[in-house]
């Protein structure tokens, strides 16, 4: 029976046949290579974390606007949105 076929034939599995990590990049990388992989994968972390910061900032301003223009403007809440706009587009005029 060849390896190939030994690790195959699920029953007889030799100890030393590992088809999972045959054919990943991973199984056969340098040291350096793992190394780099790494910091690409820590470098994409970091600008996840900057672009979510980003968004959570983002949000928070505009609902922190629009407490303040219903605050200024009571009568904006129970507008829609368009009318909203036309509201605040008429004021600017």
């Amino acid at each position: 029976m060849t390896l190939k076929a030994a690790c195959e034939k699920k029953s007889h599995r030799p100890p030393f046949c590992v088809p999972a990590m045959i054919g990943r990049k991973d199984f056969y990388m340098t040291e350096n290579e793992k190394k780099l992989l790494q910091a690409k994968h820590r470098l994409e972390e970091a600008e996840m974390r900057d672009r979510n910061k980003e968004r959570k900032a983002r949000t928070r301003r505009l609902i922190q606007e629009g407490a303040i223009l219903e605050k200024v403007f009571p009568s904006v809440a129970s507008m829609s949105l368009d009318d909203v706009e036309d509201f605040l587009c008429g004021l600017r005029r």
